[in-house]
């Protein structure tokens, strides 16, 4: 078979593109399957790169294939191993404290029609920084809420939902959600 064929046969170093020709002409004069013949190819060239192994990804199943001896080792699943970006957990909700001088803002009055006047005034928002590093950009304007760099206090921990990190969308969810719970507690809350 050609697997063992390519896996005893000493593979050049060089990185011309010889080696690979010779490759393939040697895959082709076995009559391999096609498949088969470009795992090897990747082999080879992980060989002439001096790598230990390649991913060999096929109809979903990932792979490691050892460029030693053409071992595989299966890693999991493309669907499981890889997701959009917005689909990994890495953001967290937050919650800051606001002076009560917040209050003057009209916006602020309006998204707060039923807090009390003695109501603590907070903040709500997401983020894939720490809570801390996001309430520094706050107060250096990177980003900010004009209501936190004017008028934030202190992170406000204890009414964090958590510290778990969550999906984008579940975390945009989780934001508004909060917000509102927060509001029937008797908060007064800005959210955007």
């Amino acid at each position: 078979m050609l697997a063992s064929a390519l896996v005893a046969q000493e593979t050049p170093t060089s990185s011309s593109p010889n080696s690979i020709d010779a490759l393939v002409s040697m895959a082709l004069a076995n009559n391999a399957e096609l498949k088969s013949f470009e795992a090897e190819v990747a082999v080879a060239m992980g060989r002439e790169f001096r790598q230990r192994a390649v991913f060999w990804v096929e109809r979903g199943r990932i792979e490691v294939v050892s460029c030693e001896n053409g071992e595989r080792k299966f890693v999991g699943l493309w669907e499981e191993r890889f997701r959009l970006w917005s689909d990994k957990p890495g953001y967290r909700i937050y919650v800051i404290r606001l002076e009560s001088e917040v209050r003057k803002a009209k916006r602020f009055r309006v998204a707060n029609p039923l807090a009390r006047e003695d109501a603590e005034c907070l903040y709500v928002g997401m983020t894939i920084c720490s809570a801390e590093e996001r309430f520094a950009q706050h107060k250096r304007g990177y980003k900010a809420c004009a209501f936190v760099r004017k008028h934030g206090l202190s992170l406000a921990p204890d009414l964090f939902p958590g510290n778990d990190l969550l999906p984008l969308e579940a975390a945009k969810k989780l934001e508004v959600d909060h917000a509102e719970y927060l509001r029937g507690q008797g908060y007064a809350v800005w959210q955007k």
